[in-house]
């Protein structure tokens, strides 16, 4: 039961040893240290696996089985919680409408009648979409 605990304990200093040394914020994918945590709970999950069956051996692990699933059960908690409590920006498009085309050559977003973007081969003819101007 100790070994256990003591599992997600280091699992938990080494993702937070990695998240400060390697603190990368790439949009595009996971960073190294939810790379590590995965890998920790892929660990965890597996010996739930292994506790689970020892309980129809001869030797009885229920304590081991209890600490995986406690910690496995609050993470998945957790996560619910965390992703359920994020809050997604609401866009109110009121009777305006976005039309975007794009012919053979030329692609177009328009706003009604009002053209917001623009572009013709590698030149971009009309940018009201860019923030930085």
């Amino acid at each position: 039961m100790l070994k256990a605990a003591m599992y997600y304990v280091v699992a938990c200093l080494i993702t937070f040893i990695t998240s400060c040394v390697f603190n990368s914020n790439y949009a595009h994918g996971p960073a190294l240290y939810h790379i590590v945590g995965f890998i920790f709970i892929i660990g965890g999950l597996i010996q739930l696996v292994f506790a689970f069956a020892s309980l129809f051996s001869e030797q009885k692990a229920w304590g081991k089985v209890v600490v995986h699933m406690a910690i496995l059960t609050s993470i998945v908690v957790w996560f619910s919680i965390s992703i359920s409590r994020e809050d997604t920006p609401q866009v109110s498009l009121e009777h305006e409408e976005i039309t975007i085309t794009q012919d053979s050559v030329v692609p177009i977003i328009r706003n009604g009648t009002d053209t917001l973007y623009a572009r013709r081969g590698d030149s971009i003819i009309v940018d009201k979409l860019d923030s930085t101007k």
